[in-house]
């Protein structure tokens, strides 16, 4: 069975038939008029055959369709994706996908930020990840026919909560931000890739720096930054305090969730800082109670490296 997944993404999409991973493709999103012209250049690039197609977007799922939340596209409707592919059709939540990928990632796919407890793994799970936005699901176990054992996936939106700064300088963040914005931030307002940009900003903004002109001419600023910062006193700065503030989020997540199935970080930021990421990451999930600060360092914490993770959830749709 021929199914074709695509995994769509505010920056880029990545298109795929499963199983194989073959006629595999990545495209910008950006500039792209509607999702049925991206099917239709994948379709005419690579003459793929397939017998059903899941594609996972980021936004909620409601009557069978998404309005995507970081792309200006027209409603999709699986009823009109039926129609114009000819094939039966799946919608779904970006991270959703993401979530029902996680199983099936071996010790390559996965960095580890934190090794927590062995034989955790049977409770529930979060898998975060901040690119142009932030998304989120949860797994839960639970027992399906005949006591069999299953996971339930629920997408969320923890992008869409109210940010909470920590300290002084989280708070000035948040006052700078909320100049910006004309309203409080979102969490995805600062962690993400464009959060990344606006905590760069923030940062030379507060010590009267100059912005680093090859980060401003850059086709991808928060790429950008995470590169310099091993070179740049500004974009360091900029790395590590956004890395604080997504553990801080992170270990908020998890203690919602009493996530004892481990946390695992998807997107397109996180494998490129890892380093960064086991330091100031780690510090901030931590850095609640004493009593919870014991419970979370139990808690395994992984890095997705596969780019096609969510096209591999995509394909477990139909099973």
């Amino acid at each position: 069975m021929a199914i074709l997944c695509a995994d769509i993404g505010a920056t880029h999409s990545r298109l795929a038939v499963m199983p194989g991973l073959r006629n595999r493709r990545t495209y910008p999103s950006t500039g792209v008029r509607s999702l049925q012209a991206l099917l239709d250049r994948y379709r005419a690039e690579t003459n793929a055959k397939f017998s059903k197609a899941c594609i996972a977007l980021p936004g909620p799922k409601v009557k069978g369709t998404i309005k995507t939340t970081n792309l200006p596209w027209p409603r999709i409707s699986e009823a009109q994706l039926r129609q114009s592919l000819r094939v039966p059709v799946r919608l779904t939540n970006d991270f959703e996908a993401a979530a029902r990928g996680v199983s099936a990632m071996r010790a390559k796919d996965l960095a580890v930020l934190q090794r927590g407890r062995a034989g955790a793994g049977r409770g529930p799970a979060v898998v975060l990840g901040p690119g142009s936005g932030l998304g989120g699901a949860l797994l839960l176990p639970c027992k399906g026919k005949k006591g069999k054992h299953q996971t339930h996936i629920v997408s969320g939106e923890p992008g869409q909560v109210d940010f909470a700064p920590r300290n002084a300088v989280e708070w000035k963040l948040a006052s700078w931000m909320r100049e910006q914005l004309d309203r409080h931030p979102q969490v995805e307002s600062v962690i993400s890739g464009p959060g990344l940009v606006k905590i760069y900003t923030f940062v030379c903004h507060q010590r009267g720096s100059v912005m680093h002109r090859d980060i401003l001419r850059a086709e991808d600023v928060p790429e950008a930054i995470t590169q310099h910062a091993s070179s740049n006193i500004q974009c360091r700065a900029a790395v590590e305090l956004w890395c604080q503030l997504f553990g801080a989020a992170a270990g908020n997540e998890v203690l919602r969730a009493r996530a004892v199935g481990g946390l695992y970080i998807a997107g397109g930021i996180a494998p490129h800082i890892i380093p960064v990421l086991r330091r100031h990451f780690i510090s901030a999930f931590l850095d609640k109670p004493v009593q919870m600060q014991i419970w979370l360092r139990n808690v395994p914490i992984r890095v997705v490296r596969n780019p096609w993770l969510g096209l591999i959830g995509c394909a477990k749709v139909f099973k």
